[in-house]
């Protein structure tokens, strides 16, 4: 017999409908997300850099949401190409100031993170430790509040998706959900109502 499944029985196997559809909704918020991005900044000169987190957080929330990981191939290179991205940008517009803003957001946020994966390994993965640098280097860059609101609405974001899952019965009050999604939609939304 062979052991390999066919696509037919991989695509009738339980749940498939469901990462369909999951995957699906990803790529249209990212979209979304994108369009928002776009009509929002602009020929911003950090654009480029809020273009590439729309785009790279469509694979990252996919992941998170069936493997619950943020791959590091996809996370720490993002993050050195948006602080390149973003220097670039700060010696185009002798905005320097606004540079170490940014370097201090992603180290300020990661350190806020990093204690919560001391304090609570179950509740915060160091994916989300990772990640945190990232979003905490583009928010910074478009100033504190709109930093502080990224981290915000990624816990209400982080909220409402843990009581809709309960309600629904698709979690239970000690289930593990991945926060890598609802950080990455905080942090666009953020951008896009705010900076």
């Amino acid at each position: 017999m062979n052991s390999i499944p066919t696509i037919r029985a991989v695509v009738r196997a339980p749940g498939a409908a469901a990462r369909t559809t999951l995957r699906v909704v990803v790529v249209l918020c990212g979209v979304a997300a994108l369009i928002g991005l776009v009509a929002r900044l602009g020929d911003d000169r950090a654009l480029p850099v809020v273009v590439l987190l729309a785009v790279v957080a469509v694979p990252l929330a996919i992941v998170d949401l069936e493997e619950h990981r943020l791959p590091n191939h996809l996370v720490l290179p993002t993050t050195l190409v948006a602080a390149t991205l973003l220097a670039a940008a700060a010696v185009a517009t002798d905005a320097f100031d606004v540079l170490v803003r940014a370097l201090l957001g992603g180290a300020v946020m990661f350190g806020l993170y990093l204690a919560g994966a001391l304090a609570s390994p179950r509740s915060v993965g160091m994916g989300d430790v990772k990640l945190a640098a990232l979003l905490g280097l583009v928010l910074g860059w478009f100033g504190w509040s709109t930093w502080v609101a990224g981290l915000a609405l990624a816990i209400v974001i982080g909220g409402v998706v843990a009581v809709l899952a309960v309600l629904l019965r698709r979690a239970t009050l000690s289930s593990a959900l991945p926060f890598g999604p609802s950080m990455l939609a905080g942090a666009l939304a953020a951008v896009i109502l705010i900076a």
